[in-house]
């Protein structure tokens, strides 16, 4: 499944976390931890001017493959997007997700 974010979206997490694809248009854009994520690995960038026909310039650009693969890489970066429950605490959900996987894993990915 294949997500269409435009510029900076709040539901960018939201849809890694469900699993879609983010369809990032533009290149001006920095996305969340670009310094340690490599984007062209978890999403598709199309040209603003492709959106009148985004799904002939998907069907043509990627095939099946490719798309089992960038879903692939975004399962394994996926939980860095997961916002803590009202309940606990930023620290603690830092914390845990530090001792869960590491900076070092997602840097690796």
């Amino acid at each position: 499944m294949l997500s269409v974010v435009i510029g900076r979206s709040t539901r960018l997490a939201a849809s890694i976390y469900a699993g879609c694809i983010p369809v990032l248009v533009g290149e001006a854009s920095h996305y969340p931890f670009f310094d340690v994520i490599d984007w062209g690995k978890i999403s598709v960038r199309v040209d603003i001017n492709d959106l009148s026909h985004l799904e002939e310039v998907l069907l043509l650009r990627y095939t099946i493959e490719d798309i089992e693969a960038l879903q692939t890489n975004l399962m394994l970066v996926r939980n860095a997007f997961v916002y803590p429950l009202d309940s606990v605490t930023p620290e603690d959900a830092q914390r845990h997700l530090l001792e869960e996987r590491g900076p070092l894993f997602f840097a690796l990915q």
